[in-house]
């Protein structure tokens, strides 16, 4: 193995690593417990689809209109303020593709964040991934197997030359 294919590979692991670790960075710069989540409904059709990454922040002015992250029960939830109960300190909110409310108002202690960025549909893979773990491990698998193969070709080239 070359130099250049060890540097490639440890590039790759840093990457992982740095991928891995970008969560709690983001969660101590934004101050949100679920800085990263993917959009994994089509609640929030056409404004987010399915497989988007949406960063938050946790802010203490939500407002209506605002797209909030908040939990119900043991389920994170990505939907739209589109009611502001002052009085009660409770926010009414709902799905842009829900034809109605969601049942509940919710109180800032159920918010974890509120929606600042959007990244398209770069999230797709990481729903795939979670829903079958053995996906991921093929993938190392095959990516290892390039590698490999890419090595053994090119040293079977050389001694050809």
């Amino acid at each position: 193995m070359k130099v250049a294919d060890i540097i490639e590979i440890l590039l790759f692991i840093g990457l992982v690593i740095f991928a891995l670790s970008l969560g709690k960075v983001l969660s101590a710069l934004t101050g949100c417990q679920i800085p990263l989540a993917v959009v994994s409904s089509y609640s929030m059709d056409p404004t987010l689809h399915v497989g988007d990454i949406i960063v938050s922040n946790k802010l203490s002015g939500i407002e209506r209109g605002d797209i909030v992250i908040y939990r119900r029960g043991r389920e994170f939830i990505v939907h739209r303020v589109i009611k502001v109960l002052e009085w009660q300190r409770r926010y009414v909110t709902k799905g842009d593709a829900n034809p109605y409310p969601d049942a509940m108002p919710i109180s800032m202690r159920d918010i974890e964040g509120k929606v600042f960025i959007v990244v398209p549909y770069l999230g797709v893979f990481s729903l795939v991934f979670n829903k079958n773990p053995f996906i991921v491990i093929s993938y190392f698998a095959f990516l290892a197997m390039v590698i490999v193969l890419t090595d053994y070709l090119e040293s079977r080239k050389r001694r050809r030359a």
